[in-house]
């Protein structure tokens, strides 16, 4: 089966099923991402490295299911207390810094924030896992 499929525009994009025993657990029916390419060639290698990672993504749901909720709440707080601790380190390191978007002589700290996610974006990831473990309990 080809997960390879082009849209109107010329751009390929990677599209799978997911797997009905992980529909609640990842929450969607099908994964389905842009593979930000219009040659047909480089479509074909991306489109392989991205089926593996899918698959990866698919295996450690299933990894996930097969845990008890005590284990999972326990590994929800242990990631919890780590995303904590890098968050406190990360504060006490300096930032780097760059000029002001507005022209004045302040510095801002930069940040990338797909690099380091917020406290409230890791706060949101955290509970989303709380809850879909709060789902799947007996």
């Amino acid at each position: 089966m080809s997960y390879l499929h082009r849209r109107e525009g010329g751009t390929y994009y990677f599209r799978r099923a997911v797997p009905d025993e992980l529909r609640d657990i990842i929450g969607m029916r099908e994964v389905y991402r842009s593979l930000r390419i219009t040659d047909k060639r480089e479509a074909r290698r991306l489109v392989m490295q991205e089926a593996v990672k899918v698959e990866a993504e698919f295996e450690r749901a299933r990894q996930f299911q097969s845990l008890s909720m005590d284990d999972a709440m326990a590994l929800a707080r242990k990631r919890w207390t780590q995303i904590l601790q890098e968050d406190a380190e990360e504060r006490t390191i300096s930032p780097e810094y760059h000029t002001h978007p507005h022209g004045t002589d302040e510095l801002v700290p930069q940040r990338d924030e797909f690099e380091h996610p917020s406290i409230d974006q890791q706060r949101f990831a955290v509970d989303k896992v709380l809850y879909l473990l709060y789902l799947d309990r007996p």
